[in-house]
């Protein structure tokens, strides 16, 4: 299991350019209790620090006619080898050496996927992927390791 994209949102997106603004990372920080370092939102809401959606999700998008370049489902990491759909609220995940981050709730979809994407906000119901906090902090890369952690081991 590894992340395969990684983008943050340094400004707020605008409403005429209909697009998320993402950038594309080969790296970033995570902050525990806050989020991306050098992302708009990251402090903001304690459930909401990453957008988490594995890369199956991002291709079933795709072959119904989304947009799916890093950013574009306004997602900030995708990872591979795993469904975060499947996992419970609560899970815990570690990306990279020291990073972990929580499952928070499900991503719903909303207006503005709808305006980017052309498409009823209704056809990727369920399919976002989840929110998460982060609750230890560190870098994390492309290519790096994802594991989930189990009860065991997010008390060792």
């Amino acid at each position: 299991m590894t992340i395969i994209s990684i983008t943050y949102q340094p400004a707020a997106s605008q409403l005429e350019d209909k697009k998320f603004n993402r950038i594309p990372a080969d790296s970033v920080e995570l902050i525990a209790g806050h989020g991306i370092k050098g992302d708009r939102k990251a402090g903001r809401n304690p459930k909401r620090h990453i957008n988490i959606v594995s890369m199956n999700t991002v291709e079933t998008l795709r072959d119904i006619g989304f947009q799916v370049k890093p950013g574009e489902l306004g997602e900030q990491l995708v990872v591979d080898g795993i469904d975060v759909m499947d996992l419970p609220i609560g899970t815990q995940i570690q990306l990279g050496d020291s990073a972990i981050i929580e499952l928070t709730m499900e991503r719903t979809s909303c207006e503005w996927l709808e305006l980017i994407h052309g498409q009823s906000k209704d056809d990727a119901t369920g399919q976002l992927g989840m929110l998460a906090s982060v609750i230890a902090s560190g870098t994390i890369h492309i290519g790096d390791d994802v594991r989930v952690l189990t009860p065991i081991e997010q008390f060792v």
